[in-house]
């Protein structure tokens, strides 16, 4: 047994979590009534209205958006203007960069512009700061330097002591310097007397563009060909000989989905990054990139900002202005299920609402992320329990003194009696069917959608709890104690071979089980107080759970942040994944803890089985509300398609809740004589199809069936003919299905027998062949 690393925190509920660290909530929200059409917003900055202003490059237009998502619109004078940069500036106005007239113009917050100020010709001015010294400062793109402008006007123009630059943005450093992004393959320096220091990027092609300083003593930038995140560090201002590392040091990681654009140092002090292909990334201090693409089709993100509520806004010139909203803590809410008491178990449903169970009531209920509750199903001497969604859509259940597993589609349901003393709990699995568990008995069920159940035996098991899919394919499933058995933690293939790893801890009695986004198993230990932690090759790590409500533990789920969740009946508690517990009780006097599910708002989702409510939790955490996509094919190991790249499987993705993705298989290549089909995918889609992230890991195996060859021939040719059934004599059948071969014997000959792999014995006209061999 490992024994886990942790620190124990309590968050209070007085109205809100006390807070921990910002985060951002409720997912991307994209803004586009009050815009031009085609107008093409790029960059985007604070004004000092409380209000961001963004750039309209193609409207020739300056935009203004409140936090509420008001947008307003300010013609600029020159209709050539060919809009770039804009900043707050030193006076309370807005200063934006004119690369077409070579000017820099100034707006007050009432949208008009007083002043256009003259470059050189041929400047051709891009990105823009205010800097620590009461002025502007631009990148000339044109002319190869850097220029200072006061709110009088008076211009300064500092030429890079280098040829071939092409300037793109402009920050201020640490120390009040001005640090900029040259395309040709460098990042520079200019003090504010016009000294210059120039850093070489390694890959010279490689276009770095956004900059913006950090809190580490560094810049940090994009480089939009190279698909990469670059920090430099910048030093603390003391003797160089002392730098670790020395002043100047290029570090770089790489970005999956490509082109970053602008970026800035977040309210959690990790950098979000646009990319133009349509995604917002995130970069921490040390280095970990993480990616979520947005949920429509034809974006360009471009600009990025702090706005005034802390969210992050971005500008997408597809034609949309987004935010990413951010709060300071976590806050509870509790829904009565009055027409639904003692609800059971909850998941999240693709209509964006969370379904739920109440088997004392007999119910199956709904209710949205308002927290609005319908009754989906109600009957007499109904008593469903588990709850999960179907590939084909409908809502799966086990009515577990009913001795039934059903689904509800709609305003219709149907329910089918299967041979298992209690159906407990239920999970889509990696074939199409569902599987699910037995509470008093040794067995695991598998229906498939159209209700075709068959029953498989785990040998050790007396009473089987929890289940899940694993990154690998299998099923993963809690057995508790019974007898001398201290219960184990089983993983069945979808052929039903088991595999058991016992718990080292004795009477621990597993409970909940969950896929983590780390890829492992995480599970309850319902009468051992902890938390344990499979990986897929069977190694277990224990968690101890100090002052557990009362020591039984029950559901677990993996969070909106990274982290996992669990209840048990008095308090929900987080565990990230390297084993730092935090608990969080309830005002309520023992509610009963049963189910908990991340939902698609970024919230934690519960019932509270003795205190008749649903509760909302909004974890205090930093972080975007995230999940986990896990792929793997079957047979393992082979090839499939995420967003137009293709990987080897098995393999996972972080994304951000509601992005949207495509997805498919790569056929294998044949070998002599064998070739792949494809068979389906387990959510029950078209062979290539997109998906929407909802909450929650999730595994989607690509299943794929081995076809052989079958060869006939006559000899002599002309004798006879070979008929089969199914299909032609001569071609590709799956494995397994037995092929009927019929000699017929034309006028003059007569059937002699069969030879090569058909041979057998008596030698008769029909035989049938097994073609997996």
């Amino acid at each position: 047994m490992i024994s886990g690393l942790w620190v124990f925190r309590i968050g209070l509920f007085a109205g809100i979590l006390v807070p921990l660290f910002g985060q951002v909530s409720n997912g991307l929200t994209p803004f586009q009534q009050g815009l031009t059409s085609g107008s093409s917003p790029t960059a985007i900055t604070l004004g000092p209205d409380g209000a961001c202003w963004f750039i309209e490059s193609q409207a020739q237009q300056i935009g203004r958006i409140t936090p509420a998502g008001v947008i307003s619109e300010y013609p600029v004078p020159r209709a050539n203007a060919g809009l770039n940069g804009i900043a707050t500036g030193p006076d309370g106005a807005l200063w934006f960069t004119e690369g077409g007239t070579d000017r820099i113009g100034r707006m007050t917050t009432d949208g008009v512009v007083t002043n256009e100020f003259a470059l050189t010709p041929g400047s051709a001015p891009f990105g823009i700061v205010n800097g620590l010294d009461g002025a502007v400062w631009v990148t000339e793109q044109g002319t190869g330097k850097i220029g200072r402008m006061t709110p009088a006007g008076s211009v300064q123009e500092f030429p890079l002591p280098w040829k071939g630059s092409q300037l793109f943005e402009i920050t201020v450093g640490p120390r009040g310097a001005l640090w900029f992004s040259d395309g040709s393959g460098n990042i520079g320096e200019v003090g504010t007397t016009g000294a210059f220091t120039r850093f070489p990027l390694p890959n010279a092609a490689a276009l770095p563009r956004g900059i913006t300083p950090g809190p580490d003593n560094a810049l940090w930038f994009t480089e939009s060909a190279a698909g990469r995140i670059g920090r430099i560090n910048v030093g603390r201002g003391g003797p160089p000989n002392l730098e670790t590392p020395p002043i100047g040091t290029i570090t770089e990681y790489a970005v999956g989905v490509g082109q970053p654009q602008s970026i800035i140092c977040g309210p959690d002090g990790a950098f979000w990054f646009t990319e133009t292909a349509g995604a917002v990334g995130r970069v921490s201090l040390d280095g970990n990139v993480t990616e979520f693409v947005v949920p429509w089709e034809g974006a360009r993100l471009q600009g990025i900002v702090i706005g005034p509520d802390s969210g992050l806004w971005i500008t997408d010139s597809g034609g949309r202005i987004v935010t990413l909203p951010w709060s300071s803590g976590g806050s509870l809410s509790e829904f009565p299920t009055v027409a639904a008491p003692s609800p059971s178990k909850i998941t999240a449903g693709s209509d964006g609402a969370l379904w739920f169970t109440a088997d004392v009531a007999g119910t199956v209920g709904r209710i949205n992320t308002a927290g609005a509750i319908t009754t989906a199903y109600q009957a007499p001497y109904f008593t469903p329990y588990g709850i999960v969604q179907g590939s084909d859509g409908a809502m799966w259940f086990t009515d577990r003194y009913r001795f039934g597993v059903g689904k509800i589609a709609g305003t219709n349901r149907v329910e089918y009696l299967v041979p298992l003393s209690t159906p407990f709990a239920i999970t889509a699995g990696p074939d199409g069917a569902l599987w699910f568990t037995d509470a008093t008995g040794g067995n695991l069920g598998r229906i498939t959608t159209a209700g075709v159940l068959t029953v498989f035996p785990v040998p050790n098991a007396v009473a089987i709890d929890g289940i899940t899919v694993g990154p690998d394919g299998a099923l993963w499933f809690t057995v508790r104690r019974a007898g001398t058995n201290d219960g184990f933690i089983g993983r069945m293939t979808t052929s039903g071979a088991v595999t058991e790893y016992p718990v080292p801890t004795a009477n621990a009695d597993p409970s909940g089980i969950a896929l983590g986004p780390d890829g492992a198993l995480w599970f309850t230990e319902s009468f051992g107080a902890k938390i344990g932690r499979i990986t897929t090759s069977g190694a277990i790590t224990e968690f101890a759970v100090p002052a557990a409500g009362n020591g039984e533990l029950g559901a677990i789920t993996a969070g909106p942040d990274g982290a996992l969740w669990f209840v048990d009946e008095i308090q929900v508690y987080r565990i990230t994944t390297s084993g730092e517990i935090t608990a969080y009780p309830l005002p309520e006097n023992g509610p009963g803890l049963q189910g908990i599910t991340s939902g698609p708002d970024g919230a934690l989702w519960f019932t509270e089985d003795s205190a008749d409510k649903i509760g909302r939790l909004v974890p205090p955490e930093s972080g975007p509300p995230v999940t986990t996509r896990f792929f793997a094919t079957n047979p393992p190991g082979l090839t499939v398609t995420v967003d137009g790249v293709n990987y080897t499987t098995p393999q996972s993705f972080t994304w951000l809740v509601g992005s949207r993705h495509t997805i498919g298989p790569v056929t294998p290549p044949a070998a002599p004589g064998m070739r792949y089909r494809f068979s389906g995918w387990s959510d029950g889609q078209s062979q290539t199809h997109m998906l929407t992230t909802g909450p929650g890991p999730s595994v989607y195996v690509a299943n794929f069936v081995g076809q052989y060859q079958l060869t006939t021939s006559v000899s002599p040719a002309a004798a006879g003919s070979i008929e089969a059934v199914p299909g032609s004599a001569d071609g590709y059948y799956d494995a397994g299905t037995p092929v009927q071969l019929t000699a017929e014997a034309y006028a003059g000959y007569q059937f002699a027998g069969w030879t090569g792999d058909a041979a057998g014995g008596g030698n008769p006209s029909t035989i049938v062949l097994d073609t997996a061999r």
